[in-house]
């Protein structure tokens, strides 16, 4: 979800396992030329999928096995990407409370789809929405009392395998 940690959680990782990490949404920006916020607006969300798609297979195709990419909170849901996420690699849901993401996505306003008044009720139709798919990740961790020992296993069996 937005708002889990994915980019803090994934430069933790790679700086204690010295695994190399790719944040999508910078790789995103990078290649576009422009930041995320702004592709939203200018060409909507369906096309920012498919762009948030061809990323993905980019960093597939071109990037050493043992990367850390922290995905966008929607990368998971849309163009089969889960199911080729879990092919290529090791996937981990970090579940959050809705309060705690509220707090999180609250203080960034760059965050293209909590433009709206309502932001807790915005996130519960986004997680009901998304949670079957989230729940797909060969791993979930709730982020209440996490550190970066609750990785050491996960990230010695996915360096071990892929």
């Amino acid at each position: 979800m937005p708002g889990a940690g994915k980019t803090y959680w994934a430069h933790l990782l790679s700086a204690a396992y010295g695994l190399p990490f790719i944040d999508m949404d910078a790789y995103i920006e990078n290649w576009q030329q422009e930041c995320v916020s702004e592709l939203f607006a200018t060409y909507g969300e369906d096309w920012f999928r498919k762009c948030e798609h061809e990323a993905l297979m980019q960093i597939i195709n071109t990037q050493p096995h043992d990367t850390i990419v922290a995905c966008g909170g929607g990368t998971p849901v849309f163009h089969g990407n889960m199911d080729l996420m879990n092919k290529t690699g090791c996937t981990i849901y970090l579940r959050t409370s809705l309060s705690t993401l509220r707090d999180r996505v609250s203080a960034n306003e760059d965050r293209p789809l909590f433009h709206v008044v309502d932001i807790e009720t915005r996130l519960h139709d986004i997680l009901a929405a998304r949670i079957s798919i989230y729940e797909q990740a060969e791993y979930i961790l709730d982020t209440e009392n996490l550190s970066t020992a609750n990785f050491a296993q996960i990230i010695s069996s996915c360096t071990s395998q892929h």
